[in-house]
């Protein structure tokens, strides 16, 4: 029987998409990337022709990330790469970092594609884009993109004696007798800057943009030269105005609210490991989990034990650089709270009613707060009131300063804060 002609034109029209199905979407591309990644699948012969270009970098990106760090390159420099990588494709940082953190490339002759210096150079500035980024951290990471970049061009033009000086690679010496590669045109500035104009745009970097940190002002009652924790005493924030480090403090900040990012769910219980992840994303703990801080003296199970562990031991203080303040004198203008303030709730204190557990939380900018709350609007996180501090956990709520004061009250309070402070 004759087909109707309705279905004959509907055959007709659909065979060449139905021809071309075979070509994935970008979203199924991606998808299908960050599947791979995620687990660890092999990426080298994956192909993005047909895609787009920023998802052809993307590609690109995560093949130098899976191939493991240069043998020269530090070590924090590549897990911030991974960290981006995965941040771009919506995978899990951790779980990356755990995948190709401690991964290291052979030696190698370095015939290095353009499209690999783009993809390091976009990752790099992704990395650096954060201008919570403290000082000493900018520094670290800017000299050793600045060695592997150098190191990568002269592997691109063919100069064989780019393994001798400042940028020697021993390891790579022998493989340096391999290199074969022509001579390309590679945009550099006289002082080694990568000539970002020259990068295709939709690789070029997200344009820093930076808030003057504000000077801090020196009460009348400030203290002269910071104290040791040692001492055991509580100041007000008058008298550690000063010494507040806000740029340490403000990255803190940007670490917790990425991580609310990457929460799925509301992670209840998990406050105080929430909170230990963020200070050792902004390099505050040193240790490799939440879970290994005993190393610094911080039992790594319940919020209340904080107050408990620095209070028997006070030098933690000290290595983490912060100080216990006083919330009894607290004025109603939230912003008098630094950034990366840490809020400890002993057991039954206030909304945390659970037996010993307490709650742990960070102070953040009202900014940050927003991009929480319209980036995850199932955890149901409220619009803040004008006298609220913004502050996150594995989620984020407002706490108003007439709170603080209450249950902040007295040097034997159970609810505590704790301030980043700087040295001198």
């Amino acid at each position: 029987m004759a087909l109707p002609l309705a279905v004959c034109l509907a055959f007709v029209v659909t065979f060449p998409a139905s021809a071309q199905s075979g070509r994935q979407s970008p979203a199924e591309f991606k998808a299908a990337l960050t599947r791979d990644f995620a687990k660890g699948a092999d990426l080298a012969d994956r192909d993005a022709a047909g895609q787009p270009e920023a998802l052809a970098l993307l590609l690109e990106e995560a093949k130098y990330v899976q191939a493991g760090r240069e043998p020269g390159d530090e070590k924090e420099t590549h897990v911030a790469f991974v960290r981006s990588v995965a941040r771009r494709l919506a995978a899990s940082k951790d779980g990356a970092v755990e995948l190709y953190g401690g991964r290291v490339r052979a030696a190698r002759a370095v015939a290095a594609a353009q499209r690999e210096i783009d993809a390091r150079a976009a990752i790099a500035a992704d990395v650096l884009q954060n201008p919570s980024i403290s000082k000493e951290k900018r520094a670290r990471l800017n000299q050793d993109l600045r060695l592997t970049s150098d190191y990568l061009r002269r592997g691109m033009t063919g100069d064989a004696n780019f393994v001798s000086g400042t940028f020697e690679r021993p390891a790579d010496a022998k493989a340096m007798d391999a290199v074969v590669a022509a001579p390309i045109a590679v945009s550099y500035f006289a002082d080694g800057q990568r000539n970002w104009s020259s990068i295709p745009p939709q690789v070029q970097p997200i344009k820093l943009v930076t808030t003057p940190t504000p000077t801090p002002v020196t009460t009348p009652g400030a203290l002269s030269s910071l104290p040791s924790a040692l001492t055991r005493t509580v100041y007000s924030l008058a008298q550690l105005s000063s010494f507040i480090d806000l740029k340490r403090g403000a990255e803190v900040a940007y670490e917790a609210v990425s991580g609310v990012l990457e929460e799925g769910k509301m992670a209840v219980h998990r406050c105080y490991r929430f909170v230990k992840k963020a200070l050792i994303d902004a390099g505050v703990i040193d240790a490799p989990n939440p879970q290994s801080t005993a190393i610094i003296g911080l039992r790594p199970n319940q919020a209340s034990m904080f107050s408990q562990d620095v209070q028997r031991h006070p030098e933690i203080l000290n290595k983490l650089g912060y100080r216990r303040a006083k919330m009894t004198d607290l004025s109603d203008n939230p912003s008098d709270i630094p950034l990366g303030t840490i809020f400890i709730y002993g057991a039954q204190c206030g909304f945390a009613h659970y037996k010993s557990a307490g709650h742990a939380e960070l102070a953040v900018s009202r900014a940050e707060y927003e991009k929480a709350r319209a980036e995850k609007p199932r955890f149901h996180i409220r619009p803040l009131d004008a006298d609220d501090v913004p502050a996150c956990h594995y989620t984020c709520a407002g706490r108003s300063m007439a709170y603080l004061r209450t249950y902040g009250k007295g040097d034997s309070a159970c609810l505590r804060m704790y301030v980043p402070v700087k040295s001198s």
